[in-house]
Order: C-alpha cells, then structure tokens, then sequence
C-alpha cells in the first residue's frame, strides 16, 4: 500500500489478495517535481524487476555457469550487477560504466538483513537464492567494474589487443572522455535503463555471439540520425527505438516489464 502498486503482482510472485479500488497514500503513480520542467515518478524496484526476468527468461543453469560473465552496460550506480553477484548468485558480472559505483543503499540493506529468507518470507525467498539466514553477517561481494565507455567495435579491439601498451592507450582514452562529461544525479538514467549504450550493446554481444537484453530508455534522435528502420523511417520516437533494436537480430523478443516509465525489453536467447 506504500507504493500504491505491487512490483510482483503482475509477474504472478504475490500470495496476498489485491484490492484494484485501493490504492496507497504514498503512491508512485502520482507524479513529482524535481525543481524543472520535467515530471518523473519514483522507481525502487527497477532493478529487482528485471533481476527477476533475467532469471525467468535465462533459468538458473545459464546465468550460474561457471563459464558466463554478464555486462552490465551503462550500468550507472551498479545495483543490477549487485543483486545479480549477492542475491542470484551469478559468478561473474561486469559494470561497464565511465562513473563510480554507488552502493551504499543496498549494501546498507544487506547489513540489516533484509534479504535473508526471515524477512523476504517463503513466497519471495526463491529470488533470492544466493542468501540464508545469517548472510548479513558475511560481506556482500562488490562487481568488476570498467570505468570506460562500451564503443561495440572497439571494446572489441581492445579485448583482442595483442599488446598491453595498445590496451593501456585504448582505456585511457575512454577515461578521458569520462573526465570531460558533467555528470548529474538528475539528467541521466542509471540502472538497466542504457541510454546512448543501446546500439553498443547489440553490437558487443553481436560480435561475440552471446545474448543480449535491453530495457531502451531515450531515443537521442539527434545524436544517432543516421538510424533508420528497414522501410526507411528515421528513428524519433521510443516506439521507434524498440522496433529498430529488434530489427537488429531477426531472434529479438519483446517483454513488458512491471515498472513506470520505459518498460519494453528487448531481448534474445542462447
């Protein structure tokens, strides 16, 4: 009643009755202002939602193997690819993101034991698979993370680089670019929302084969004009955006996902 919505209710994961009249005090429904023009509404389940459909759409098997390493791209404050190392259990999972990792508000919840199965009770427990009774009492494990931008092609390069003095010219020149962009707590999406890295994305998995999942974000018409869908329509609106990403690879499925805002994943399978 607090949000006024219930993040697993639509997913199937809720054990208690919903009364659709009713709806929280606190609602993020009702849109707030943060000082300019323009409305946002509160998201704090963003990334446990799409934590979850990870693991309903890849299954445990795939995500746990020893040999997979997940990239969170433009993953912004790193909370994804922290519940996806702490309460999934995944084995290996990479930030590729040119700002620092922030995770005080997670880790401050794992000392209090909020994710051990007493508290998160037996309904929801089996999303958090990776944690027991008493885990607070152990230390949450923090993901890799590369301070750098994902250009497709040349994070290519730089992984296949066949010396370390091309590597070391490659990273810090992406850490160059960090240093020269202003970054706000306002004016960028964090999270699983990519923004400008939707395109890299694609392009990254596509070049090493493995899958790829996208919740798209903004359409940045300007910057990427040259983006067109197959009957030659330019890229302007998200609706656009979603269809030109599926277009990409001819296995991209479409998801809804239980949040506010831009809610498409886009998405394909091993």
């Amino acid at each position: 009643m607090r949000l006024g919505r219930c993040p697993s209710l639509r997913m199937g994961l809720c054990a208690f009755r919903h009364c659709d009249n009713q709806k929280g005090k606190d609602s993020t429904l009702d849109k707030q202002r943060w000082g300019g023009r323009r409305h946002f509404v509160r998201n704090q389940h963003k990334n446990s939602v799409f934590r979850i459909f990870l693991m309903q759409t890849y299954g445990m098997n795939y995500l746990n193997r020893q040999d997979c390493t997940i990239i969170d791209a433009a993953g912004g404050k790193g909370e994804l690819a922290w519940e996806l190392i702490n309460l999934t259990g995944v084995k290996e999972c990479v930030v590729v993101d040119p700002r620092p990792l922030s995770l005080s508000l997670v880790q401050s919840k794992w000392k209090k034991g909020l994710f051990e199965p007493k508290r998160t009770g037996p309904v929801f427990s089996k999303w958090y698979p990776a944690c027991e009774d008493g885990c607070k009492l152990r230390l949450s494990e923090s993901p890799k993370h590369m301070r750098c931008f994902l250009d497709g092609k040349e994070t290519i390069d730089f992984m296949n680089a066949s010396s370390g003095e091309a590597a070391d010219v490659w990273y810090q020149s992406q850490l160059d670019r960090a240093r020269k962009i202003s970054w706000t707590s306002k004016g960028l999406t964090v999270g699983l929302h990519c923004d400008q890295a939707a395109g890299e994305i694609v392009e990254f998995a596509s070049a090493l084969n493995i899958p790829w999942c996208i919740v798209p974000c903004c359409v940045y018409s300007e910057i990427f004009s040259c983006r067109k869908l197959r009957n030659g329509t330019r890229v302007k609106t998200y609706e656009h955006l979603v269809q030109w990403l599926c277009e990409r690879d001819d296995r991209a499925k479409v998801a809804t996902l239980d949040i506010e805002g831009k809610n498409k994943v886009v998405y394909t399978l091993p």
